[in-house]
């Protein structure tokens, strides 16, 4: 079960900023073919809160198939466990360059 919110604002035509958070219950049981020997408890219910942030910035331009420009996407994440009040972080970045299409000289 969760329920979750998100904001968009697109402050251009080709950029944006989301925010977002999630609240989340996180459960799962170990199968029953696992050896015993495995650490952890067998079964797990843990309540979370995932919260985004979110900042992307397009500025390519299509021409058929071609295409030309650059485009960056930075993404954070952090989920909090409310039980022991631990947090995951996470940063991802992603970038695109394309250059001018190519010339066909016959």
């Amino acid at each position: 079960n969760s329920i979750g919110f998100t904001g968009i604002y697109n402050y251009t035509v080709r950029g944006r900023i989301e925010l977002g958070t999630t609240a989340f219950v996180e459960k799962y049981k170990k199968a029953d073919n696992q050896n015993d020997n495995l650490l952890g408890p067998n079964t797990l219910k843990q309540n979370k809160l995932l919260s985004k942030v979110e900042y992307d910035e397009n500025n390519i331009n299509y021409h058929y198939f071609y295409l030309q420009g650059h485009g960056w996407k930075i993404t954070y994440q952090n989920v909090l466990t409310a039980n022991d009040q631990t947090w995951f972080n996470s940063i991802q970045a992603v970038g695109k360059f394309f250059l001018d299409r190519p010339l066909i000289v016959i």
